[in-house]
């Protein structure tokens, strides 16, 4: 799955910690200031990464809604027949243009909403393919979409937390390994700290 995020240049904080987060949970993005490189056509660059997207997540602000380069991405994108994706910053329903205004967007302090329906999304990708590596356990399976515990475990739980743990508390991420780490106690490695530490399937949710 890959997202491509419109936005203005003066919300380019926001557009980078959307891709990040969306990187996380195991999805692609298209992020201009990344993506492009120098001496690629910007046009170029811009329609293929479009064509190639499943969304087209679009950052509504007052900059963008006054940006050249933001109308011509929502115009390529509804051409093309792409989902349009909506994400509010700073900006009343009032204030909202056609055609953006018929679809249900969400502000962007309730982005996860949408991070939780992409996982799904992406759930259902992963059960239509085969994969021979694909290990099953009593509640979850390499490649389920999980969010990561929001408070921190005492470390004499097995099978034990590491402080450093902690900077990854609340986070949407992807199953990579199942493991058990005790007669009968499983748990899972995770994308989003590249298997460093073992999660207790106790601890973590679906999404």
């Amino acid at each position: 799955m890959k997202i491509f995020i419109s936005h203005s240049s003066k919300d380019k904080w926001a557009a980078k910690r959307i891709s990040s987060e969306l990187n996380n949970i195991g999805v692609k993005t298209f992020l201009d200031q990344k993506d492009i490189k120098t001496g690629e056509s910007i046009d170029e660059s811009i329609q293929s990464n479009i064509a190639d997207c499943d969304d087209l997540l679009i950052l509504i602000s007052p900059a963008s809604l006054n940006s050249h380069w933001v109308l011509i991405e929502l115009g390529g994108a509804i051409a093309l027949k792409k989902n349009i994706i909506p994400i509010f910053l700073y900006v009343g329903a009032n204030e909202i243009p056609d055609p953006i205004n018929k679809l249900l967007g969400r502000n962007i302090n309730e982005i996860e909403k949408y991070y939780e329906e992409l996982g799904i999304r992406i759930k259902g990708d992963f059960k239509t393919k085969s994969y021979s590596n694909k290990i099953k356990s009593s509640r979850y399976s390499v490649g389920d979409i999980i969010r990561l515990p929001n408070k921190p475990k005492m470390e004499n739980v097995d099978p034990g937390w590491n402080n450093q743990m902690n900077n990854y508390l609340g986070e949407i991420t992807k199953i990579t390994k199942i493991i058990k780490t005790g007669e009968n106690i499983e748990a899972a490695l995770v994308e989003i700290d590249e298997g460093k530490w073992t999660w207790a399937l106790s601890w973590i949710k679906s999404i």
